[in-house]
């Protein structure tokens, strides 16, 4: 039997995020994992030439794509119950590279 928090490296802070795929129950698990742990996130969204070749999407319809799942993160993250009173801190940066 593994045990999930046991196998869980600290110090790897990335969430890679499949573009067809979108968030996963393992993905959601280790958003919630990250957040409660106050650990910074790099989130990585993958395989997004799969949009196009696979799924033969638009660029307006991938972006839109991206931007559904980009929100379903948000919404994990948002949905952890963070108080400032129990020195929880919550930064949000992102960079969006083209």
């Amino acid at each position: 039997m593994v045990k999930f928090r046991e196998n869980l490296n600290k110090k790897n802070k990335n969430c890679l995020v499949d573009a067809v795929e979108g968030v996963m129950l393992g993905t959601e698990r280790w958003l919630q994992y990250l957040v409660q742990e106050n650990i910074a996130i790099t989130i990585v969204i993958n395989k997004i030439d799969r949009l196009i070749l696979e799924l033969r999407l638009p660029p307006a319809d991938a972006y839109l794509k991206i931007k559904h799942t980009l929100e379903e993160i948000n919404g994990i993250i948002s949905s952890a119950n963070l108080s400032p009173e129990n020195g929880d801190n919550l930064r949000v940066n992102y960079k969006f590279f083209i």
